[in-house]
């Protein structure tokens, strides 16, 4: 009866051995299906960039946000009313990096971060035009 006994106990550990493994690895899988990233569904026609060489051939947003961003980050005064049209009017826009665009007015340059988020200025003449146009109000 002894010997019974121990080969009961070592089939049900054996058992639950088995069993342990075969929930372990099911519980496995189903981590890795639901940690894989979702696709995102893109519209008919538009192949989103995925790569850093993507975005600097094509910029990672267009040069008139850029020029948005820049503006936006003039004041609300006369000067400031002034030196956007001046930037509408005539500004150069240039590829400076993935998520950022030069804005320049003549010898004056900004750097736009992204869309709708923030410009800043890269050089003393951009820094003197914003201070001008802070004080002409």
């Amino acid at each position: 009866m002894l010997v019974s006994s121990r080969s009961a106990m070592r089939t049900f550990l054996v058992g639950w051995l088995i069993a342990f493994c075969i929930v372990a690895l099911g519980a496995a899988g189903i981590g890795l299906v639901a940690a894989r990233p979702q696709t995102a569904v893109s519209p008919a026609g538009v192949r989103p960039s995925t790569s850093v060489e993507d975005l600097s051939q094509s910029g990672p947003f267009a040069e008139d946000d850029a020029i948005e961003v820049v503006g936006r980050r003039f004041p609300g005064s006369t000067g400031g009313d002034q030196l956007r049209r001046e930037l509408y009017a005539s500004h150069s826009v240039t590829y400076y990096s993935p998520l950022h665009w030069r804005v320049c007015i003549d010898t004056a340059c900004w750097i736009a971060h992204g869309p709708g988020r923030y410009a800043e200025p890269e050089n003393d003449a951009a820094r003197q035009l914003e201070a001008q146009a802070a004080t002409n109000r």
